[in-house]
């Protein structure tokens, strides 16, 4: 994960946005933009990839994805007469006997980001923006337009 933590901020979109001068870590309104267009589009792209992930064949395993793997394991304790219970299936992904990978590369604390619009302003604004709508700039230009937008609403 420090890996990856060292990546974004060397090369990452944040970064990007910072040095081109569009984004000041104190500016309450900036960095409330940029997690409301960028946070929505990084869940989009974590779901993306775990779900392809779910579907690979894994070589070792006779090629089976580990969606086909846990769902054979399940259907086997269901055939041995034990039952499958919503517990079990909100597990599928956990090896609890495994190791935990916040334990082993620690946890990412994201600051709590307070709104700068009062509520009836921010419940236009969340009409207006979509954060994962087509980007062909990784979502800059959604984050650049809303940030004038609202800097001249605030104003």
């Amino acid at each position: 994960m420090s890996a990856f933590q060292r990546a974004v901020q060397q090369f990452g979109v944040p970064s990007l946005v910072r040095e081109s001068g569009y984004l000041s870590v104190s500016n309450p309104l900036q960095m409330f933009l940029l997690h409301q267009v960028f946070l929505p589009r990084i869940n989009v792209a974590l779901d993306e990839f775990t779900r392809a992930s779910n579907l690979r064949p894994v070589r070792t395993e006779r090629n089976w994805s580990p969606e086909r793997l846990w769902v054979n394991g399940m259907l086997h304790r269901q055939m041995q007469n034990n039952a499958i219970t919503q517990d079990m299936m909100e597990w599928y992904g956990t090896d609890p006997e495994g190791p935990s990978p916040l334990e082993e590369h620690g946890s990412v604390e994201v600051e709590d980001i307070e709104n700068p619009f009062p509520e009836e302003l921010f419940e236009e604004f969340r009409q207006l923006i979509n954060p994962v709508a087509e980007s062909s700039s990784f979502g800059i230009e959604i984050y650049l337009s809303n940030l004038e937008a609202y800097s001249e609403l605030l104003e």
